[in-house]
């Protein structure tokens, strides 16, 4: 392969901007793109004179003479294709060296060179020329084409999905594109999702307003239809131009067609697109790439507050019960962590394996079979695992590990070492994995390196939990409290009292108004508002989480945000477990039995309350619930619990 010169960086770049650059020089680009500072700057330069340019030939559209002209007059300039044996020309750096006036003229051409790559990809003809192939696509037929740089691609059928240099786009019926180099496309129309390959030059997605959304490195979505551009960030970091508006967006943040910045649960996302993402495995373009699992950790989301956009089962059955699968010589002490959701809907679990090491499994519902993730690991933990936007399955032990098992590649994909017992795991949506150890809370990024930690107290044995607005909700054992910004650093803390014998093990559980419930081995609750203030809320005796619905269990009480209760007089045992379903339907487990009570918007009981046997005389473990669209399913000590 030829080496690149920075002589002809300017001509380079300008070629690989257009999507015209040969196959074989792309990588060498790139690859200076990363490394040098020089050819990053000339880059953002020359893609902002790119904006200036379609503007200036835009507002001048009705002018066919402007246009054409100009396209006339610099076709005699066009850029001759190199080939791997022969060297590229060195006029334009002969020029740039030695010329008084090579700034003006770089510049003139440089404006030539953008005019006619604008006109001729805006005025091609049918049978015209097109650029080289700068993505594949398949169609969920499993059909696949080639796209070239500057060609408009509409999708049809089912929809499709396009791979731009390892960027994955899924299209929506009807959905037009048209691919402009390996790191920009045009949304002409149409909803498409984007899993963003990480590189250190932005992903651009342009829209014709000349607005355009930008990622290093993340998952969002654009719909753009008559009512305006929508844009939601599943995960990471995502920045929305036009003109002289700029808005960032993070994970769980919504860009309205108001213009109007908004929180979002990335688990509609996952609804949305799950016809297009859980495809067959002979059709779908790249197995498991989802856009969130449905319910990735305790309590649903980091939040931990049981509430979730999929709906439960329409009628409500008897559960059947799926043993766990028998392990010789495991000893867990009566600890049972709740059942989590893959990307696919898999189902896992951690279980002892000895009283030494820790053992994932997973549960194929339509396998009716139980699988184990790799081998067993050293350490003990009583806490869930969660899964992260990218599918991994994270969880740590005692030995001070955190492991990352990718369930699409059927191996451990990372491990690393904290430094101290990890006691749970919180997956945020900005990808950042929240680690409670006994020493400090440590932040780690998608592929396990450290981020950030926080060391304002130790003994942190509950996982932490995050708020609609970002603020991360940690608490030690013994009481201590503290609510930090999204870079560890803390805004607030305070202290609850506790009993003698009250231990803070449970994860924190945060309500959409931020206000944060913490709540203690003994059944005591403490109401921390986002302006800081606590507030006990009492000792509720055996606690039911989530809280942060604003429903308290209390006893055989369910006690409602407006005060008023409801007597599950039926249950022979207390509330061990709630949450809250799309369609306002309140679930909570006793032992033996799955109730469900309507709610209206406002939160306040609307319905008589329906009870189902659960298949297993014990109760749910805390936080137990898990809602699937079209099911429920209830993690006790005795199996998983589905009712579907």
């Amino acid at each position: 392969m030829t080496a690149i010169q920075d002589d002809d960086r300017e001509l380079l770049l300008s070629l690989y901007i257009d999507g015209e650059l040969e196959a074989e020089r792309i990588p060498l680009v790139e690859e200076k793109l990363r490394t040098d500072p020089l050819w990053k700057s000339e880059f953002e330069a020359l893609r902002a004179s790119e904006d200036k340019v379609s503007k200036t030939v835009e507002s001048n559209w009705y002018d066919q003479e402007f246009t054409e002209k100009v396209a006339e007059r610099l076709k005699t300039r066009k850029i001759q294709s190199w080939t791997s044996d022969a060297p590229p020309p060195r006029e334009p750096s002969v020029l740039l060296r030695y010329l008084p006036w090579a700034a003006a003229c770089a510049a003139l051409l440089l404006f030539g060179l953008l005019v006619t790559t604008w006109y001729l990809q805006h005025n091609r003809k049918p049978g015209g020329t097109l650029g080289a192939t700068v993505a594949t696509v398949r169609m969920l037929d499993g059909s696949e084409t080639e796209l070239h740089a500057g060609e408009l691609f509409t999708a049809e059928g089912a929809g499709a999905c396009a791979n731009v240099d390892g960027t994955l786009l899924w299209l929506r019926p009807g959905a037009q594109l048209t691919v402009q180099g390996a790191r920009k496309v045009t949304l002409q129309n149409g909803e498409v999702l984007a899993v963003v390959r990480p590189d250190v030059v932005p992903f651009q997605i342009a829209l014709p307003s000349q607005a355009t959304v930008e990622a290093l490195g993340t998952r969002f979505d654009v719909a753009l239809n008559a009512q305006g551009v929508r844009v939601r960030v599943v995960e990471g970091h995502v920045q929305y131009k036009d003109g002289a508006k700029l808005v960032d967006l993070l994970g769980a943040q919504a860009l309205g067609t108001d213009g109007a910045l908004k929180r979002f649960d990335p688990r509609e996302a996952a609804l949305e697109w799950k016809e297009l993402l859980v495809a067959p495995a002979s059709n779908a373009p790249v197995q498991a790439e989802h856009a969130a699992s449905l319910w990735p950790q305790v309590g649903g989301g980091p939040e931990h507050n049981g509430q979730t956009p999929a709906s439960g089962p329409d009628v409500l059955k008897e559960g059947r019960l799926v043993p766990y699968p028998k392990v010789d010589n495991a000893a867990d002490g009566g600890q049972y962590a709740p059942a989590v959701a893959g990307l696919d809907g898999t189902l896992f679990v951690l279980r002892p394996a000895n009283d030494k090491s820790m053992q994932l499994w997973n549960y194929d519902d339509q396998a009716k079979s139980w699988t184990k993730c790799g081998a067993a690991v050293s350490g003990i933990s009583q806490h869930a695992p969660v899964v992260t936007p990218k599918g991994l399955v994270v969880f740590g032990t005692s030995s001070g590990e955190v492991y990352a098992y990718s369930p699409r590649e059927h191996k451990q994909a990372w491990q690393k070492n904290v430094g101290s017992s990890v006691f749970g795991v919180c997956a945020a949506y900005n990808g950042a994995l929240l680690c409670s150890t006994y020493a400090r809370l440590v932040a780690l990024d998608a592929e396990g390196r450290e981020a950030w930690s926080f060391d304002g107290f130790t003994d942190i044995q509950a996982p932490a939990a995050v708020g609609p607005d970002g603020t991360i909700y940690v608490a030690s054992r013994s009481g201590k409290l503290a609510a930090l910004d999204a870079s560890g650093t803390p805004l607030r803390q305070t202290r609850v009292t506790l009993g003698t014998s009250e231990l803070l093990f449970l994860p924190p559980v945060v309500a959409p108004s931020g206000k944060a419930w913490f709540t203690s081995t003994a059944g005591q609750i403490a109401a921390w508002s986002a302006t800081g203030q606590l507030e006990p809320v009492g000792n509720a005796g055996r606690v039911a989480l989530p809280l942060g619905l604003g429903v308290e269990a209390v006893g055989t009480k369910l006690r409602f945000a407006d005060g008023s209760e409801l007597d599950l007089k039926n249950a022979q045992e207390p509330l061990s477990a709630l949450a809250l379903d799309a369609s306002g339907q309140l679930y909570a487990s006793t032992p033996g039995t799955l109730w469900r009570v309507k709610l209206d918007a406002g939160g306040k009981r609307s319905g008589v309350p329906e009870a189902k046997p659960s298949a297993s005389a014990e109760a749910a473990v805390p936080g137990g619930i898990m809602i699937l669209p079209g099911k429920v399913i209830v993690t006790t000590p005795a199996g998983l619990v589905i009712h579907d």
